[in-house]
């Protein structure tokens, strides 16, 4: 089992204008988001508010892409300011594991024909191990690695 330096990505820095498009790919690994800052003035730390946009966008995803607009972040930044005059400073990394890398409770789901499933995972993301759907128990069972 590697060491927690070794499920890290190396962190990696976009600067881009508004108006242009974040995109953001880690293949197989999970992005994990670290800084954003929109703004017409550089500043050493996030915008919470901003911060949480863009989690809510891409964390724990394996890529994303977003317009970096006001539609986007609000106007509360540099108010009155033009997008195009707006910049996006953006730092993530790309995680061999999701969310903190801790497990979660397994959790068995029963439904019968014509239900839907809901799976929520709050700061994390879901695995599913085993699906089963038959008229008669483990008849068409799938087990997931």
């Amino acid at each position: 089992m590697g060491s927690i330096v070794d499920k890290r990505g190396q962190m990696i820095q976009q600067d881009l204008g508004g108006g242009e498009k974040l995109d953001i790919s880690c293949n197989k690994r999970y992005i994990k988001i670290m800084k954003i800052l929109y703004s017409c003035k550089l500043q050493d730390q996030s915008k919470d508010s901003q911060l949480k946009v863009v989690k809510r966008l891409c964390e724990n995803k394996h890529s994303c892409g977003f317009e970096i607009t006001r539609k986007v972040f609000g106007n509360t930044e540099c108010p009155g300011t033009k997008d195009d005059k707006m910049t996006l400073w953006a730092v993530h990394r790309c995680d061999k594991v999701c969310g903190n890398g801790t497990r979660g409770p397994m959790v068995q789901k029963d439904l019968t024909g014509g239900k839907i499933l809901k799976m929520t995972c709050k700061g994390g993301c879901i695995k599913i191990l085993k699906i089963l759907f038959s008229c008669r128990m483990k008849e068409n069972q799938i087990l997931l690695n």
